[in-house]
């Protein structure tokens, strides 16, 4: 699928992101993106199980992963707050 209101977006953030089941979708993911990612993956999330979101990361040109030891949630800790700066800086004009 080569949609171009896909490639408008500078960056995109997952958090306990994951691929569509629903046929469907599927044209989805037939093609790699190349967008930037950060997806942020909790080690123990009961809602969406890692292998779900490690499954989304196939899609995406060099995913950056952001794992945490926690579950369904956007940590808070100072080093993954920095790992998240660390990605949007990327995006941030001179």
């Amino acid at each position: 699928m080569n949609d171009q209101r896909f490639q408008d977006f500078r960056f995109v953030i997952f958090v306990a992101g994951f691929k569509s089941r629903q046929s469907s979708h599927k044209l989805y993911y037939e093609q790699i993106v190349k967008t930037p990612s950060l997806h942020i993956i909790g080690d123990t999330d009961a809602v969406i199980p890692r292998d779900m979101s490690d499954a989304l990361l196939e899609v995406y040109l060099d995913p950056v992963v952001l794992r945490h030891e926690g579950g369904h949630f956007i940590p808070s800790i100072s080093k993954c707050k920095k790992d998240v700066f660390n990605f949007l800086d990327k995006f941030v004009a001179s």
